[in-house]
């Protein structure tokens, strides 16, 4: 495709691999504030990961793999967790990160998928940090532009209905700050930043439909508030 073929172009230069949009370009209502060291996304991965191995001899996969876009599945959460319900929806949950942002086959549509990860990560409290890690994971060292403006649109959508833990919001915080360099305006950010203006529309239709399917299952919940996280 015409994206797969302008990202060889970047594919060989290092420093071109986390560029991504800029913050007003993706977040244009809130200011983040700059990250101290201690809220380095690597350092709480390094005390708050599974384990994870490869291949026939089981070899421990390093926390900057773990963090790095894969088009693999997941055999278990990134993050520890004794939630026998949250071990397993994290998995699919991964999964339908994927198909979201065109890396995986999906069954039905884009909203729908959508939908439903909007609607279990605001059920399922637990899985909420686990969601937001994924997200991180799948937006690092993607090489494919549309794949990872997707990636950044989901993680909109997301916090539009529910927010990180309070252990893990500085550290998402951080994240998006670093990667969201506004000096960063290269061709890359550019065309990150057509594919999420075309399709922002669907998310005001996601927020809709989730906000509805809500209210109809969940008799305790009438409306849906802001994240909290938006409001830095």
């Amino acid at each position: 495709s015409e994206d797969l073929g302008a990202c060889a172009q970047f594919e060989n230069s290092r420093h071109m691999r986390n560029m991504m949009p800029s913050s007003s370009c993706v977040f244009p209502t809130f200011t983040l504030r700059k990250p101290s060291s201690e809220t380095d996304i690597e350092n709480w991965a390094s005390k708050h990961f599974n384990k994870h191995t490869q291949g026939l001899f089981r070899r421990k996969v390093s926390i900057a793999n773990m963090l790095s876009w894969s088009s693999e599945s997941i055999k278990k959460p990134m993050i520890m967790t004794s939630d026998r319900n949250v071990k397993k929806e994290a998995c699919e949950i991964f999964k339908l990160i994927q198909m979201y942002m065109g890396d995986r086959r999906a069954k039905s549509d884009q909203l729908s998928v959508a939908l439903e990860i909007a609607t279990k990560g605001w059920s399922m409290q637990g899985l909420r940090d686990e969601l937001y890690i994924q997200l991180c994971r799948q937006t690092t060292e993607n090489f494919r532009y549309e794949s990872l403006a997707l990636g950044w649109e989901l993680m909109t959508i997301c916090l539009a209905f529910f927010p990180p833990t309070p252990k893990f919001h500085s550290y998402l915080e951080g994240y998006i700050y670093r990667h969201m360099d506004p000096v960063n305006d290269t061709k890359v950010t550019r065309h990150i930043k057509e594919l999420l203006e075309r399709n922002n529309k669907k998310k005001s239709q996601v927020r809709k439909r989730a906000k509805s399917y809500i209210e109809e299952h969940d008799g305790r919940v009438h409306s849906a508030p802001p994240s909290g996280f938006l409001s830095l």
